[in-house]
């Protein structure tokens, strides 16, 4: 089990957050800023896709997963991925990256 999940963090692609990414998210936060389940979920899915280090670093979202949860819960559909991502002292981490799909049950037009 251990060894699995070793190879799995060793395999994970490596997604770093370009200045430019960085930007974006910042003016998300300063164009919707508030500390509220909804005024966070507003930010996340305003942001389409976000790393879990992204969403705390650049969005103020202490606990995405809870967030991406009462997003699911209403209706979103939202895939996840493992990826490789360095932190800002430099350390790299396996974390989540959340792509929100649309609203379950919605159709493209």
């Amino acid at each position: 089990m251990v060894a699995t999940a070793r190879r799995q963090r060793a395999t994970a692609p490596l997604e770093p957050t370009t200045p430019s990414r960085a930007a974006e998210l910042l003016a998300l936060l300063d164009t919707n800023p508030g500390a509220s389940t909804e005024a966070q979920c507003r930010r996340l899915v305003l942001a389409k896709e976000f790393t879990v280090l992204e969403a705390q670093r650049f969005l103020h979202i202490r606990h995405p997963p809870a967030r991406v949860l009462n997003l699911r819960q209403d209706g979103h559909s939202i895939a996840d991925r493992w990826v490789r991502q360095t932190s800002e002292r430099g350390h790299e981490h396996r974390t989540k990256l959340y792509t929100l799909l649309g609203l379950e049950g919605q159709v493209d037009a």
